[in-house]
């Protein structure tokens, strides 16, 4: 039972982020354009995560040309090291973008 948990835990937070995020698309959106709205946010992550990936994988490879052996090792977990500093960063400037961008929804909400 115990190993099956983190497998039942990835795939549980990921559809609660996929219904937040397609909830959050379609707020504040009339009902007539809300299967608009659920478009545009399935196509930006689409081509988010094809462009991501992209980039990923050309900065974890980006100093493994050439190489064999040992330092293809180490210019290799270097390089994904580097990857993974990239994807964290960029999940901190989109919390921090999310979060301005909150309370002005709030208070537009508010407004309205």
């Amino acid at each position: 039972m115990r190993r099956w948990f983190p497998r039942w835990w990835c795939w549980a937070w990921a559809r609660a982020g996929y219904t937040l995020m397609f909830g959050a698309a379609a707020a504040g959106i009339p009902a007539a354009d809300q299967g608009v709205a659920s478009g545009v946010a399935s196509t930006a992550q689409q081509v988010g995560g094809s462009v991501g990936l992209a980039v990923f994988v050309a900065v974890a490879d980006a100093g493994t040309h050439g190489l064999s052996g040992e330092a293809l090792r180490l210019a290799t977990v270097d390089g994904l090291r580097t990857a993974v500093l990239l994807a964290a960063a960029g999940i901190a400037v989109t919390a921090v973008a999310a979060l301005r961008f909150r309370g002005r929804l709030r208070n537009a909400v508010v407004a309205a």
